[in-house]
């Protein structure tokens, strides 16, 4: 029962019970981390105002910079297996001092102390829980398994949320929630046992060598992990901004603590169902239909909206207890409120894990740590300066943050295009790696060092070869990882075309027994299907059409090709390109070479005309005097021509060292 139900939230055989304990593990993490957040901010707000709370920001920003920058330095020098368990145990017993703090002696200070600790104790728990799952997850099972993950946090926060009013509602003490978050974190220490103890988390040798100092020198060289942690500040700061303004509001509404607290549990509450609607349901469309551009503008897009409501609400309406206009301005900050968190816990953070997996290996747990934990402490430092300035400035008047915000959250968006540039950019350097001769060659180091990522770009960069029989990469490559990631591709997209490799694995003493069975019943079962195969890399239903050319022994007819090239499916139209690869149809090379300059097409196209050799080089010539300064078209011209070293191609690459293109010049330069 439990199989099916995790099979149908798309959790694949052998996963089973590792999402399950993982899962379980993050229900209790958003148990602790809802009745702590709600206990915090109903205590501190019923004895200090929001101007103190902004002092309290600053405060509880250094305690996480000095915490996570010792889970950083700590992280690299022990087993992350025995590091984690140590880790949540650290919290736990934090937590339960914070409780014990409390029913002994409820003074401010310790009070004060409490919501200092609230953020802190936090992210130390949730960066040993996602270090966890970035180590047991690959990229391509990352962006299958991350939200659904992560839904058991914000199912905790639900729990914890609607649970709270109806404690209180007994005589539940508003102290004595700390200890349900206590035993919560307890109950996820135990699972970080048990998940230390089935499966091998900690790191390989070459990760360990990795260390902080070198994760660091990457926000000065890298542009790409600069603009991560730029991106990272200005989502926190514009949290910390939002926050303030609605617990300010909020304190006015319901000036008693055990008021505050039935109305922030019912809030989050509520604010965690639709969290959890739309990581469900927004999520997986919008990374599947529309990609990381607009799971990274979105948030700033709409946060904008908000904003300049909330503060023309203000300014016509009124923002003060006592004017007309103030539950009007209450329930647009409760909406900013709750558009920025569900949006930051169902899109924003999902995506930074998928965003995490692209980095290399050697530094991506320090540079997640550095950022999840540092950066997101300065930026709560900076804030709790910026807001406690702000307050002396304006003398607290909310109607200024949100004209503050406006300017902070435009800034967002913009870093969040940068972000994503630098993303595809990256993207396209791993996958120029795995094209080329050097992350093919027999070196067993590089193998563990990309693993099933690495092996998959491999795979996806020379299908051509494989559904053609060429099976030379994988005689090069030693290691297991590039057998198996065929096998689960073969096996998830039902692709007929890899059955002669995957015969040719279960052939091959090379490999040991159990991966030469796996991969003649994957042969086997994929040879009697009669389901229509998808598209193996973007995991799209092939058209019956399409399907057919795949499968097809014999070599399609030119009018049928050009139909399916004309088809407004993307899938049909790299099965079409595939199709014109495997059966060496050189009278179509024109439609090919046609298709090189756009992007869902380029992988296919230059696979084919690098399988064509020096046949297609006539119509490489054609395509680049047809070109006309169309610059992704002329920069897969030249990887085609330095990778096959066409002897008399010179000429063609000193006209394009007098391109428009920037990019395309260097690309000819070297």
């Amino acid at each position: 029962m439990r199989n099916r139900f995790l099979h149908f939230l798309g959790v694949e055989t052998g996963e089973e019970s590792m999402v399950s304990l993982l899962l379980t593990q993050s229900v209790f993490l958003g148990l602790f981390y809802g009745a702590f957040d709600i206990s915090a901010h109903s205590l501190f707000l019923a004895v200090f105002d929001e101007t103190i709370m902004a002092r309290a920001y600053v405060i509880s920003g250094l305690v996480g910079i000095i915490l996570t920058s010792g889970y950083s330095f700590i992280q690299a020098r022990m087993q992350f297996r025995n590091f984690a368990v140590v880790n949540l145990l650290f919290v736990t017993l934090l937590t339960l001092l914070m409780w014990v703090l409390l029913i002994t002696s409820a003074s401010r200070a310790i009070i004060f102390t409490v919501f200092v600790m609230m953020g802190p104790l936090n992210i130390l728990a949730m960066l040993g829980f996602w270090g966890t799952t970035g180590r047991m997850f690959t990229l391509r099972q990352g962006k299958r398994l991350f939200g659904l993950v992560d839904a058991g946090q914000i199912f905790g926060i639900i729990v914890s949320s609607y649970a709270i009013p109806v404690l209180l509602a007994f005589g539940f003490n508003t102290h004595n929630i700390i200890l349900l978050s206590a035993i919560a974190l307890a109950a996820a220490t135990m699972l970080q046992f048990s998940l230390a103890r089935q499966y091998t988390i900690g790191d390989t040798v070459s990760v360990r060598k990795g260390s902080v100092k070198a994760a660091l020198s990457l926000f000065r060289k890298d542009s790409y992990v600069l603009n991560m942690g730029l991106f990272v500040a200005l989502s926190v700061m514009t949290a910390f901004f939002v926050q303030y303004s609605f617990m300010a509001v909020t304190r006015e509404q319901y000036p008693q603590e055990a008021d505050m607290a039935r109305f922030l549990g019912l809030f989050i509450g509520s604010m965690m169902i639709f969290t959890l609607f739309l990581k469900t349901f927004l999520f997986s469309y919008l990374i599947r239909n529309y990609g990381l551009k607009v799971i990274l503008l979105l948030p700033p897009l709409l946060l904008l909206i908000f904003t300049a409501g909330a503060a023309l609400t203000g300014v016509f309406l009124g923002y003060t207890p006592g004017s007309g206009g103030f539950m009007l301005f209450f329930l647009v900050l409760a909406l900013s409120r709750l558009f920025s968190k569900s949006l930051r816990d169902s899109v924003e953070t999902p995506s930074f894990k998928v965003i995490y997996q692209t980095l290399n290996e050697r530094v991506r747990y320090d540079v997640q740590s550095i950022v999840d934990g540092t950066v997101n402490e300065i930026s709560a430092l900076a804030s709790g300066l910026i807001l406690s300035g702000l307050g002396i400035l304006v003398l607290g008047k909310l109607i200024h943050f949100s004209w503050v915000l406006l300017a902070v959250t435009a800034l967002w968006g913009y870093f969040g295009f940068r972000l994503y540039s630098e993303y595809r950019k990256s993207i396209v350097r791993s996958l120029d790696e795995a094209s080329s001769d050097n992350a093919l060659a027999v070196d067993d180091s590089r193998g563990k060092r990309y693993g099933k990522f690495h092996a998959w770009l491999i795979i996806r960069y020379n299908y051509i070869r494989l559904i053609c029989s060429d099976f030379s990469l994988l005689e090069r490559y030693e290691g297991p990882e590039l057998a198996e990631e065929l096998i689960r591709v073969a096996g998830e997209a039902n692709d007929s075309n890899l059955v002669p490799a995957l015969k040719w694995i279960a052939d091959n003493q090379k490999f040991d027994d159990d991966l030469r069975n796996r991969s003649r019943i994957v042969a086997v079962a994929v040879s009697k299907s009669r389901e229509r195969q998808i598209d193996p890399f973007h995991r799209v239903p092939l058209s019956k059409e399409a399907d057919d050319l795949l499968r097809s022994s014999r070599s399609p007819q030119p009018a049928d090709l050009l139909r399916t090239l004309r088809d407004n499916s993307l899938a049909s139209k790299r099965a079409a390109i595939l199709s014109i690869g495997k059966f060496r149809m050189t009278e179509m090379l024109a439609e090919v070479c046609d298709l090189m300059g756009r992007q869902e097409t380029a992988i296919e196209a230059s696979q084919v005309l690098d399988q064509f050799g020096r046949d297609a080089y006539g119509e490489l010539s054609r395509s680049f005097m047809r070109s006309s300064g169309n610059a992704p078209l002329m920069k897969n011209l030249l990887s085609i021509l330095g990778r096959n070293c066409y002897a008399d191609a010179n000429s063609l690459i000193y006209q394009m060292l007098r391109a428009n293109s920037r990019s395309v010049k260097r690309k000819a330069a070297e």
